[in-house]
């Protein structure tokens, strides 16, 4: 189900694997990066949504700036985990071939805790089927 899409950006909730997502469809600047991850804050808080899944696609972004990246890291994943029902957050991030897209996401990925699971992909689907209960424990286990 799709909540809110734009030239940007799409933002919604894949009920298939029940995680909301956020595809970016072309690179934004700092302030619409923001922007739009305040919207997942809003889809979080006010459909209680509580599994703790989220796909982004960043395939289009060219630059995540360190800034945009800590101040993901510090307000919008402790919110994922806050609306989880077991305090567990699984993102999949589906990166392009962009170095500075990569540096960025790994400088996320350094930053997490125990309870906040992150892992990258080249592809959607792969990701996708990361974030099915099923396979998530396989993963985890690696």
């Amino acid at each position: 189900m799709v909540v809110n899409k734009t030239d940007q950006i799409e933002l919604g909730v894949d009920d298939n694997i029940n995680a909301t997502y956020m595809i970016f469809k072309q690179q934004v600047n700092e302030d619409d990066f923001i922007e739009a991850h305040l919207e997942l804050l809003d889809l979080l808080n006010t459909r209680k949504y509580t599994s703790g899944k989220h796909l982004v696609d960043t395939r289009k972004l060219k630059v995540i700036t360190s800034y945009s990246s800590q101040w993901l890291h510090e307000n919008i994943v402790p919110q994922i985990q806050n609306v989880s029902d077991d305090g567990t957050a699984y993102i999949a991030v589906v990166l392009g071939s962009n170095v500075f897209t990569d540096l960025g996401g790994e400088y996320v990925h350094s930053k997490f805790s125990e309870s906040v699971h992150v892992h990258f992909f080249k592809d959607v689907e792969d990701a996708k089927r990361w974030l099915t209960p099923i396979l998530q424990a396989n993963y985890l286990r690696a």
